[in-house]
């Protein structure tokens, strides 16, 4: 005799925590931000936007990488060595290696716009300093 599954008192379907909500929300947002402003650094041919979008992106990535584990386990027990806060810890690590790279980067373009100058549209650069900051 077959037991009737719909009449048990657990659902599978995936409810989303409001934790994890206001993390996708931030992380849409932020997205949205990095994107206006690689166009913008783009357009203004401006290392500041540049190099603000390239730490944009690293919170990107970090925020992505700490949510997923929320969207994975759910309401599930907490597993050792797979709950968000050690994806943080490893994202925190991966997060500082990326900055010192970019940080390299930036520190190079730079030295070439000292020798060799480029125009950059200040009016641009201001109405997004003013919007993203």
């Amino acid at each position: 005799m077959a037991e009737d599954h719909r009449e048990s008192d657990h659902s599978h379907a995936f409810v989303l925590d409001e934790r994890y909500a206001l993390r996708a929300v931030t992380l849409g947002l932020i997205s949205a931000f990095l994107v206006g402003e690689v166009i913008a650094a783009v357009l203004g041919h401006s290392l500041a936007l540049f190099a603000d979008a390239a730490h944009m992106s690293t919170d990107v990535v970090r925020s992505r990488s700490v949510l997923g584990p929320y969207a994975w386990l759910g309401d599930r027990p907490k597993v050792v060595g797979l709950r968000p806060p050690a994806s943080g810890d490893l994202s925190a690590a991966a997060n500082g290696v990326a900055l010192a790279a970019i940080s390299l980067l930036i520190a190079v373009e730079a030295i070439q716009r000292l020798i060799n100058p480029h125009h950059v549209r200040g009016s641009l650069v201001l109405v997004v300093a003013l919007v993203v900051l």
